[in-house]
């Protein structure tokens, strides 16, 4: 009954401490990070068959965030390849998941903030 007591007590205090660890920011980052190196030692996000589809290379706003990059939408319609905004940071998050940015066809801009076109001049 004693042991009992002991292995109850001890994961109890570490149900606890992994509790207040997951709301540290250095523990968040380091299983953000190791998700997203787990991610990205894939070949390449964008599917080899001949389809449609949409990868999201930038989401963040136009106020400054470490690590994130500004709006991008890289489209793939087949072998075509498509990008709709360039914020800050896009550009290297495409050259990191190896797209080649040589067979990109066309660029839309939807409006003329910074942060929607600022890594345009990267890919020209």
């Amino acid at each position: 009954m004693r042991v009992l007591k002991y292995i109850i007590f001890t994961l109890l205090l570490l149900l606890i401490a992994g509790f207040f660890a997951l709301r540290t920011e250095i523990v968040q980052m380091t299983l953000a990070q190791m998700q997203a190196e787990r991610l990205l030692d894939r070949p390449s996000p964008l599917p080899e068959e001949d389809s449609l589809s949409g990868l999201l290379c930038g989401s963040r706003g136009p106020l400054p965030s470490a690590g994130t990059a500004e709006t991008c939408i890289l489209i793939k319609a087949g072998e075509r390849i498509f990008i709709v905004d360039a914020g800050d940071g896009s550009i290297t998050n495409l050259r990191d998941w190896g797209v080649d940015l040589g067979k990109i066809e066309a660029f839309l801009l939807t409006h003329t903030h910074s942060d929607h076109f600022s890594d345009l001049a990267d890919c020209i």
